[in-house]
């Protein structure tokens, strides 16, 4: 069936992009989001709408995931700076060390 000429089906286009830059002396990041989207025809208004608001719930969503609290990060810094004196302590589950041995050899490879 060519959808084309399918009345129940939309044959929109869009693609968004999201940049993220650090802000100076925070830990805090400035989101910059850009998208496009081209409904190729009519689509009412109420739907658009809908898809807008459902679009733009992306910084909400990003803050939710990734705010952990004080208390984290400072757990998690404590940590990273105690890897960081002894790499001894840091540990690699064997889907890392394999992963990590596959982009060695990969690397040497391409130096070859």
């Amino acid at each position: 069936m060519d959808i084309s000429y399918d009345r129940s089906s939309v044959r929109a286009y869009a693609i968004g992009l999201i940049r993220m830059e650090p802000l100076p002396e925070s830990s805090r990041c400035e989101f910059t989001i850009v998208q496009k989207t081209d409904l190729k025809g009519y689509v009412p208004t109420w739907i658009g709408g809908m898809k807008i608001k459902h679009s733009l719930s992306t910084p909400s969503e990003l803050n939710t995931t990734f705010d952990r609290g004080e208390e984290i990060d400072a757990t998690k810094l404590s940590k990273l700076a105690a890897t960081m004196e002894d790499p001894s302590l840091e540990l690699y589950s064997d889907e890392e060390v394999d992963s990590n041995k596959t982009i060695s050899d990969l690397a040497e490879f391409a130096m070859e």
